[in-house]
């Protein structure tokens, strides 16, 4: 479904930034905001597999079907953007969500998570701790009064926190990391009227380095529709996936997450 959701991304990307390059300049301002923040979030539906240990001694654990953390949750999601300079060409982009959750289940089959077993009919307390910071610079080598198409470069920093425990005997099992994860990003957006705007974006990561291997990719589709002068509202589809992996010593990490969540997301915008 990423596959897909690439190609139909590039294609129409590549597609308006070839039709507007084509188009005369127009003399008029731009429609670019010099700064903007958007808050929001929508329900979303998540599949995450942890392991703890090495892949010879630790389990790899579906945690929804597992443990019984839920598949559908309110993801918030926050981003802001700056643009400097009077072309305003040059473009921060800031972002923060959330995909923290926990969950009590009693176990159906035995189930080891590092170390320790829990046996059948063992009621287990999980939580799974998740967030994402993201800064990033991008240049727009088309702008105009029609398109703002751009690329660059960000980091995303994700502490992560598993645990497992049992209340009654008191064994806990945890592992936690904190992964920089670079990215290159990739965005365009289209005015289709003055107040009507159509936003893409795509962020790829993918770094293997000893033993140590992730993996990122983040990409929505929306629709912007500015109601006031400094205010609107937006409605995007976002798929997000995410796979750290650490064999050895190169994190704290001692194990692996993965991560994939895709869903509609409704926000506010603030701009100026």
């Amino acid at each position: 479904m990423v596959a897909i959701f690439f190609f139909i991304f590039v294609w129409g990307s590549w597609t308006l930034v070839l039709r507007v390059g084509a188009e005369s300049d127009k003399a008029q301002e731009k429609p670019w905001e010099r700064f903007s923040l958007n808050l929001g979030g929508g329900i979303t539906f998540l599949k995450s597999d942890v392991r703890i240990g090495s892949e010879s001694t630790g389990i790899s654990v579906n945690v929804e079907d597992g443990l019984g953390l839920d598949t559908n949750m309110f993801v918030l999601r926050g981003e802001g953007i700056f643009r400097l300079g009077d072309s305003r060409r040059h473009r921060l982009d800031f972002g923060y969500f959330d995909l923290s959750r926990s969950g009590t289940k009693t176990t159906g089959r035995d189930i080891t998570i590092g170390n320790t077993l829990y046996p059948t009919g063992t009621t287990v307390d999980t939580e799974f701790d998740l967030k994402l910071f993201k800064g990033a610079y991008s240049y727009s080598l088309v702008q105009d009064d029609r398109i703002d198409f751009g690329l660059g470069a960000g980091l995303y920093v994700a502490p992560i926190n598993f645990r497992v425990s049992n209340s009654v005997s008191g064994v806990r099992e945890e592992s936690s990391s904190t992964s920089p994860l670079p990215f290159l990003e990739l965005h365009i957006d289209y005015a289709l009227t003055p107040k009507l705007f159509l936003k893409q974006k795509l962020d790829l990561f993918y770094v293997e380095y000893k033993d140590f291997k992730g993996r990122l990719v983040d990409a929505s589709i929306g629709l912007e529709y500015n109601l006031w002068k400094h205010f609107g509202l937006g409605l995007a589809f976002n798929i997000f996936s995410l796979h750290v992996e650490d064999k050895g010593d190169a994190t704290n990490l001692k194990g692996s997450i993965d991560l994939a969540f895709s869903g509609l997301m409704l926000y506010g915008k603030v701009m100026y």
